[in-house]
């Protein structure tokens, strides 16, 4: 799969946490820091690149305008990108650096939570 550049992911980041189809109005009504030719310009890249697909198309005031949706999910697009060992290496740098206890005790809950699930399904 094609590494998306920093503007590319920046707008995919707003498909990924939107639970809605979008228009390319919407998105810079949600990132403003973005201009309305370089969205445009990039939505239609990443249509045609398979990242998003065409979902509606309805009314934006007085123009017709399509709607978007991502066709591959922000989890799936990272483990297509970085290999398995690199997330690791990331995984671990984050822990040894982080000073957030909350976000330490989140890890180890969804640690142990997976733990248990293999323990409960005999796996190893």
């Amino acid at each position: 799969m094609k590494k998306l550049t920093n503007k590319e992911l920046q707008i995919m980041q707003v498909f990924w946490n939107s639970e809605i189809p979008l228009s390319a109005r919407n998105v810079i009504q949600i990132d403003p820091s973005m201009s309305q030719n370089t969205v445009q310009t990039l939505v239609r890249k990443l249509l045609l690149n398979d990242f998003l697909k065409v979902a509606t198309v309805d009314y934006s005031g007085t123009v017709l305008a399509r709607k978007y949706l991502p066709l591959i999910s922000e989890k799936e697009y990272f483990l297509s990108v970085f290999p398995i060992s690199k997330i690791k290496q990331f995984i671990n740098a984050f822990i040894d650096t982080t000073d957030n206890k909350k976000d330490l005790e989140n890890i180890k809950k969804r640690v142990e939570s997976k733990i248990e699930k293999f323990n409960s399904s005999g796996n190893n």
